[in-house]
């Protein structure tokens, strides 16, 4: 069972009920502490609303924040497997009425006091624009974290279908090799049977300078032979041709599979450096810097492509 501890870190209500909105996916959560944050009584309301979202939720700390015990007995009913609640209640912080006073007040006081509340007025308007800025800022990283986690899978998925890839084009591969073994034995046994045709009609051609009674004979066998040789000539030219198409095939497979090798180590190369870079800027808003980087891989990849 997991625990969350979140004590002293400045929530107010909006972000607490935020974080407990992302919560509501854990299942294994048995334990969250909110304890000594900035939750009134006005923001109390909302975290009270979601609550009751962590449905495995068992023990829950609220010390330290200004809670109203009717809310807090809500969160209880609405929340039955909830068997711990630790809660400190606070009373409504009342107006200060200040004594008027019958002594005339010194020359600078108001103005020293105009000028504190001027510059606390401005510190709780700074602090404000901080927390909103940080809050964007986890919304922004959220985001990332999400986005990164999708490309990581989709990583994954790109590596396993190209190992598959790499796997049947050597398979493919293998099968044209032996193709073309099978070939250019066909070839070598061609070029034997044209050889001894050859001889035979070099034979023919002796036997007939011989004798004259032998002529006709010969004729015949050099007209045989000269058709029989134009047949194996013409066989011979489409293996050959056969056998070039086939090596060119082989080439352009072979080239396919150095591309696509390259972009898989240039993917995982572009991965590697981004997963780097991101790493190094993990307190600023980095959403657009990671669009562009994305948009400029699409843009990439089209190019590639075309």
């Amino acid at each position: 069972m997991l625990q969350l501890n979140l004590e002293e870190n400045c929530l107010q209500g909006s972000g607490a009920a935020e974080v407990v909105k992302g919560l509501w996916c854990c299942k294994d959560l048995s334990k969250l502490n909110i304890a000594h944050n900035h939750i009134d009584f006005s923001d109390f309301s909302k975290v009270a609303k979601v609550l009751p979202g962590l449905k495995y939720l068992k023990q829950l700390n609220l010390e330290g924040n200004v809670c109203a015990e009717k809310d807090v007995q809500k969160v209880e009913r609405s929340m039955p497997n909830l068997i711990e609640v630790r809660v400190s209640y606070m009373k409504r912080p009342s107006k200060l009425k200040t004594p008027k006073s019958k002594k005339k007040e010194q020359p600078g006081l108001r103005e020293d006091l105009r000028r504190l509340r001027s510059e606390r007025l401005a510190d709780k308007r700074e602090l404000t624009r901080h927390r909103l800025q940080r809050e964007r800022d986890n919304k922004a990283l959220t985001s990332l974290r999400q986005q990164q986690v999708a490309d990581r899978r989709k990583i994954e998925e790109l590596n396993s279908s190209l190992i598959d890839l790499d796997f049947l084009l050597l398979r493919r591969l293998d099968e044209e090799k032996e193709k073309s073994t099978k070939h250019a034995a066909e070839l070598r046994d061609l070029e034997k049977i044209n050889k001894s045709y050859l001889y035979q009609i070099q034979q023919l051609e002796y036997q007939s300078t011989a004798g004259r009674s032998l002529a006709s004979l010969a004729y015949e066998a050099r007209e045989r032979i000269v058709r029989d040789t134009a047949e194996l000539r013409s066989q011979l030219a489409v293996l050959t041709e056969k056998y070039t198409r086939q090596t060119e095939e082989y080439n352009a497979l072979k080239a396919k599979t150095r591309h696509a090798v390259k972009r898989r180590h240039q993917s995982v190369a572009e991965t590697e450096r981004l997963r780097h870079t991101l790493s190094e800027f993990p307190g600023i808003n980095l959403v657009d810097l990671y669009d562009d980087i994305e948009a400029e891989g699409s843009e990439q990849e089209g190019q590639e492509e075309e």
